[in-house]
């Protein structure tokens, strides 16, 4: 079985887990996992580890992403977004110049309470049990970065966004705490992944198009790491203890050779280049 990545184009109204099935039943595949999840409602780049590829996952969930968000102002729901029941509306009006002006106020580093509608734990149960059962848990604020934030279009109650934000950000909550700084609510209605870490949108395939070679290697899926060779018994050693004794001294993901021939995904870590995959 090959290894490596697919990049998926999820269509709205399928979950990550429904889209993995989909793919593992229709390339045959045995191990397929997903490197970050996107609600059913929402679309876009979905990255699949394939086989060995599932080893990434640790790598690239902690990329930065982009989206296209749609906003709709003057109503809060209860999950965040267009699926919840209303909690709060109201009747007012916001201008272009107020939205612009209040934009300003979630660039950079923000802090975020997570919906109480989301795969968080608490014991050890996700917030949207809690919450579905009428006992909502609200976490404390987390501290996100939100790289850039564009209006792209704005005609009340909608507006259109694209956000560049770090890992962990919930775009949901961006939607919620726009309208309640605004003073009239929000939620998110639509939302589409343009990009996680290097990986974009324009070189996804559709589910119904997908074929075994769309499968990315797992050394050409990594190709922004630099290359580092390494002798028959530092090969030897990472094979049998998952580690060997190296002066490095560089922090960071390497792409490994022996002989040429590429080996796998090393980390260097206390005098130590370590085994993250090898193929």
């Amino acid at each position: 079985m090959n290894s490596g990545i697919l990049l998926i184009d999820k269509p709205i109204g399928y979950s990550s887990n429904q889209v993995l099935q989909k793919v593992k039943k229709k390339l045959s595949l045995k191990k397929v996992g997903h490197f970050g999840t996107l609600d059913p409602f929402a679309d876009g780049l979905l990255i699949l580890g394939i086989g060995k590829g599932t080893k990434l996952s640790n790598i690239f969930l902690n990329e930065d992403k982009a989206y296209v968000a749609e906003i709709f102002l003057g109503e809060e729901k209860d999950t965040d977004d267009l699926e919840g029941d209303t909690t709060f509306k109201s009747s007012q009006a916001v201008s272009y110049e107020n939205v612009i002006s209040v934009l300003k106020d979630f660039e950079g580093q923000i802090e975020q309470v997570p919906p109480t509608y989301s795969a968080l734990k608490h014991n050890g149960k996700p917030l949207y049990d809690y919450a579905r059962e009428g006992n909502p848990i609200t976490k404390p604020a987390r501290k996100v970065i939100i790289h850039e934030l564009k209006l792209i279009e704005f005609k009340f109650p909608k507006l259109k966004l694209e956000i560049t934000c770090s890992k962990g950000t919930y775009v949901r909550a961006l939607a919620r705490d726009l309208g309640r700084k605004l003073g009239i609510g929000g939620h998110l209605q639509a939302l589409r992944r343009l990009k996680q870490g290097s990986f974009d949108i324009s070189d996804s395939k559709s589910i119904d198009s997908l074929c075994e070679e769309n499968i990315i290697s797992i050394e050409d899926c990594t190709n922004i790491f630099d290359e580092i060779f390494i002798s028959d018994k530092e090969y030897a050693d990472l094979k049998n203890y998952g580690k060997t004794r190296s002066e490095l001294r560089k922090s960071g993901y390497f792409r490994g050779y022996n002989n040429n021939n590429f080996v796998g995904i090393l980390s260097y870590s206390k005098d130590h280049l370590v085994k993250e995959i090898l193929v």
